[in-house]
């Protein structure tokens, strides 16, 4: 399109931007009309939306009306319940009371079952083997201390029997010594010795030197009765060992002897001899 021009004494017109202006707003106004004819319905359109409409409007009358009842039984539910959960809370309380009767009925018992073990370990003697233990153990360190003792007192005085031997031997030297060491006798009975001479009577035990005796001959009857007086013939018997001079005292003791039930045995001996009952010179 040619724009006409005007052409005045003082210069040209144009009209071009007018008819551009006008020809845009025109070409808008039908593109607005055609979208809005997009939007028009039809009459079928609008009762079948009116149609849904109406349902619509029921299905919400029907939840309406279904919340309403659901409304009431949970109206009802809500008064039911509390008296059913009372129930049901009391028969729960009976039952933790029934376990807490149970609960202590199984701790006496087993306070019970404690207790008899208690006795059981008594009656069995384990405390008491433990006090035992205890008080051997003890003994057993006593026993090792006072063996320790007598170990040192044993060796000091097999240091003095050497001593006293080897010193027995050099005295004995040139002399006229008889040491005396009896048998072991069949039924085990101890001798009495005793030595019969002018001087009267001399008796003594074997190796007992605290036991030696003795009485002049004109004493010596009732010496010797009292002797026997105080022997037991279940136990001990008697060894005369006679001297020469000492015959006719020797039949007086040894018939006294005899009338007492004593078992009597003799030697004779020499009236120089010295008769030693001791076995310090026996091994």
């Amino acid at each position: 399109m040619h724009a006409r021009q005007t052409t005045t004494p003082r210069g040209r017109i144009s009209f071009f931007s007018f008819q551009d202006i006008i020809t845009s707003i025109t070409g808008i106004l039908i593109l607005i009309t055609l979208i809005l004819t997009l939007y028009l319905e039809t009459p079928e359109e609008t009762d079948a939306l009116r149609n849904e409409l109406n349902r619509v409007l029921m299905k919400l009358s029907d939840v309406k009306a279904e919340i309403q009842d659901k409304q009431d039984l949970l109206s009802v539910a809500s008064n039911a319940v509390p008296s059913q959960l009372e129930q049901e809370i009391k028969t729960l309380q009976g039952k933790i009371e029934d376990q807490r009767g149970q609960s202590a009925q199984l701790t006496s018992r087993i306070e019970e079952l404690k207790q008899r073990v208690s006795e059981l370990e008594q009656s069995a003697g384990v405390r008491n083997l433990r006090l035992k233990l205890a008080g051997l153990q003890e003994r057993l360190s006593s026993i090792q201390k006072t063996n320790s003792l007598l170990t040192n007192q044993i060796q000091l005085l097999e240091n003095q029997m050497a001593r006293t031997r080897e010193e027995c031997r050099r005295i004995l030297q040139g002399t006229n010594s008889i040491w005396i060491v009896p048998e072991p006798d069949a039924f085990a009975r101890d001798p009495v010795f005793v030595v019969v001479s002018s001087n009267g009577v001399v008796c003594q035990r074997f190796n007992r030197s605290e036991t030696r005796q003795q009485a002049p001959a004109e004493k010596a009857a009732e010496f010797f009765a009292n002797l026997l007086n105080g022997l037991n013939r279940e136990k001990d018997y008697l060894v005369f060992y006679v001297k020469p001079s000492g015959i006719l005292l020797f039949r007086d003791c040894r018939n006294a002897a005899r009338d007492a039930g004593f078992a009597v045995g003799y030697d004779a001996a020499t009236e120089e001899q010295e008769l030693i009952f001791d076995n310090a010179l026996s091994q």
